[in-house]
């Protein structure tokens, strides 16, 4: 369900900050066994890769919508290609996480 929503949300036209909360309520069940996590240098510098780009990307939006400034070329397109590039990066992630968990016995809940 997380690379479901992460790609709905990465592919969707529109992006709003919102968005984020639909797979970030996810992420505690991901996070745990992923590749994120259990590979510290990769997660910590994926994470700051989403945010550096996320905070660009607000940015550039927040001089567009707040300020009145044309930020569209090359400012918020070019936020919105690097922010699109991490996520996917991000995505694939998730998904070759899911892939390799397919063989694996599912971990017990309480």
């Amino acid at each position: 369900m997380l690379s479901q929503t992460f790609a709905f949300v990465s592919f969707n036209k529109v992006c709003t900050s919102q968005y984020f909360l639909w797979y970030m309520v996810l992420l505690p069940f991901y996070l745990p066994t992923s590749t994120l996590m259990t590979r510290k240098y990769l997660g910590l510098g994926i994470s700051a890769l989403w945010i550096v780009t996320q905070g660009l990307w607000l940015q550039q939006g927040f001089q567009l919508e707040f300020l009145g400034r044309s930020t569209f070329v090359p400012g918020l397109w070019t936020a919105s290609l690097l922010f699109f590039l991490v996520n996917s990066l991000i995505l694939g992630i998730i998904v070759s996480d899911v892939g390799s968990r397919a063989g694996r016995k599912p971990i017990p809940t309480i």
